[in-house]
């Protein structure tokens, strides 16, 4: 984002801390299938949708793996 982009530029202690900090789509790759198909659903589905459409394609496939075929389209 432009804030990180800034932020590390002005100052790179700050912004390293704030990225180990930061919850990613990617540490969602840990979860195993249960905790995924309950994740989904307790999401607001509009949101999960939008956040996916920038979310890489190993992401989107762990999504749309878990979910019925109705739903991932």
């Amino acid at each position: 984002s432009k804030f990180m982009g800034e932020l590390e530029q002005r100052n790179p202690d700050s912004a390293e801390r704030i990225r180990k900090l930061m919850f990613t789509f990617e540490d969602l790759m840990k979860l195993d299938t249960f905790g995924i198909q309950a994740l989904i659903r307790v999401c607001d589905k509009e949101k999960l949708s939008i956040a996916l459409k920038g979310a890489s394609d190993n992401i989107k496939q762990l999504f749309f793996s878990n979910m019925s075929e109705r739903a991932a389209k």
